[in-house]
Order: structure tokens, then sequence, then C-alpha cells
């Protein structure tokens, strides 16, 4: 086991704009990519599914991303659980051996770099917690090095398709992450403190939740996904007005505190370290979206609760967080 986080810094400015540029654009970026291979997303690894029971696992935060720890064919790595991905399943290729894989497709990241997207006909002997799986067919993979940058054991993704229409609880005040399969996903707020209920739609793609709102004068198009920080997307003229009406503060270099945030439940929330990227959001058309003024949100909100992804309802909540008895 790597070192566990268990607090709660804000990343240096330099963190946040490297992170995003290597971590959240490559992530969207992959995802889209990774459509254009033979396979649809849902049809991948079709026997990593979360079947009939709840799942609770350790959460091991690094950097400000969510892990848990699976093994693939005896070797032990930390698996993001991004609601960003909609594979179940991807690998890194760096960290397993993987027979008899070819190429599908190119991938782009957000800086333009490509790379080959794999599809890998047969995994072996794959272990989450109690879940133990002798093959897993049609997993997709990919060089993930840059990934490596958040930790060295990476060893791919956890998404969408995991869990399906059910529902993902993520703790990081208790170092827990929950999944709850469909019929089980209204069980996720029982006896919580629900601070803000969020009703969420999608676009493009099922895995990415989206609310429209405004931001003191602008009209913002949201987008929530746990493999980031997050980020304003956005003109400066913008992001002078917003400052100007009290609604961002100037944070560190080319950073914005966010201090006035409704997203419709009555609480008013705030995110702090928020970069400003002035070029356009690289996912925007992949997931839908065709606003001018994009945010997207990650760590920099959930780090202050407890979430549940309910995509059974559709819903969003955010709840007072609970530590780990």
């Amino acid at each position: 086991m790597k070192r566990l986080f268990r607090h709660d810094p804000r990343p240096a400015p330099s963190r946040i704009h490297r992170c995003i540029a290597v971590v959240a654009l490559t992530l969207c970026a992959a995802g889209a990519s990774m459509a254009e291979g033979t396979m649809p997303k849902e049809k991948q690894a079709p026997e990593f599914r979360l079947k009939s029971r709840v799942l609770e696992l350790p959460l091991h935060e690094v950097k400000g991303y969510p892990f848990v720890e699976m093994t693939v064919g005896g070797r032990q790595a930390k698996f993001m659980v991004d609601t960003g991905a909609e594979t179940a399943l991807a690998l890194n290729t760096r960290r397993f051996p993987l027979r008899d894989a070819r190429v599908v497709s190119r991938g782009h990241f957000g800086s333009g770099q490509s790379f080959d997207v794999l599809h890998v006909p047969v995994v072996e002997d794959i272990r989450l917690g109690p879940i133990q799986l002798r093959e897993v067919h049609d997993v997709q993979a990919q060089d993930a090095s840059q990934l490596e940058r958040i930790t060295p054991d990476f060893g791919g993704w956890i998404g969408y398709h995991f869990w399906g229409e059910g529902a993902l609880k993520l703790s990081y005040a208790s170092h827990r992450v929950t999944f709850y399969p469909r019929a089980d996903a209204g069980k996720a707020i029982d006896g919580e403190n629900v601070v803000c209920a969020i009703h969420f739609r999608t676009r493009k793609l099922v895995n990415h939740p989206i609310v429209s709102l405004r931001l003191g004068s602008q009209d913002v198009v949201v987008s929530f996904d746990s493999g980031q920080y997050g980020a304003i997307f956005a003109s400066d003229d913008v992001a002078k007005r917003l400052v100007g009406e009290g609604v961002l503060a100037p944070s560190a270099k080319d950073t914005y505190d966010l201090k006035r945030l409704d997203l419709g439940c009555g609480a008013n929330l705030h995110v702090d370290g928020l970069p400003l990227v002035t070029r356009p959001f690289p996912a925007a058309e992949d997931i839908g979206m065709t606003e001018p003024n994009v945010m997207t949100l990650g760590y920099g909100l959930f780090k202050q609760y407890d979430s549940v992804w309910d995509f059974t309802s559709h819903t969003l909540y955010l709840l007072a967080p609970k530590p780990h008895a």
C-alpha cells in the first residue's frame, strides 16, 4: 500500500495546471478517442460489472485523485475511480503484460499528442476486493505513462459501465468508495445528512453529469468529473467581470477562488484555486457542450463533502462528511 494522503492541502498553482494538462484533459481526450474503436464501450469488459451486490472498498487519495487497489494477473496497482471514463475497465500497458493486444484506433491528449488505443482479447485473473474474475474479455488499454506522474503504480481506470446505472459514493473523509447496483442506488443516501441535491442531465455521454447555471452575470454550463480537480474555461474578460461582481477572487497565479456557487439546492458553495483556461474545453464537443463558458468541478468541490453520484435518478448528492468509524 502506498502512502494514504489524509490531509487536505490545496495543490499549488503549478501542480493544478500540470494536473489539468496531464490528467483531466488526457482523460477527456482519451475517453472521446476510445469511442473510435470497433467495439462500443458498453460492450467492453462485459464480465467486469458490479452485478447485484453493494461493494465498499478503501479509497486511496493521491494528489487529489481517487484510487482503489486491484490485482491483474497477480500484479497489484492503483486504479482511478473516474466518472469521466465511460468504459468499465481500461489498463495501462506499461503496468501489465497483455497478450495479443492490437491497435484499434488512435487517441489524442489535450496537448495534441497522440497514442495507440489497444484491444486486448482476454485479461486473466482480476481481483477487486471480493470480486475474483478468471477471465475478462475485450478490454481496452493504452500507454498511460503520463498518469504515472500521479502515482508510479498507476494501473488504469475503473469507469461508468462498472457500476452502470447504479450509484457511486465517494468519501475522502472516511477514505471509502462504495458502488451500488441499480436496485440499491436509493440506499446510498440512507442515514446521510444531504447538504445539496443537484439534479443533472447528460447529453452525448451518459457518464457526464451537466447542469446550467448563472455565475453573476454569466451563463455557465458545469460538468462534474471525479477524475480531475476542476477548472474554468472562459475568456479573461469574463473572469474580470466575475471578479468585479464578487463571484471570483484572484488566488494564486492564473487561479481563482469561486466564492459563490448556487447549484439550485439553496446551499452557497465555494471552490478554491480553480485555474482559468482561456482555450476551449477539449471534451466539450464529445460531451455535447456548445456554450462558450464552461466550468468543470472535481476534487476542488468533492474534497469538502461526501458525494453520491446516482445515475438512476440523475441526482448528484453532496453530503456532510463522516469520518470512517
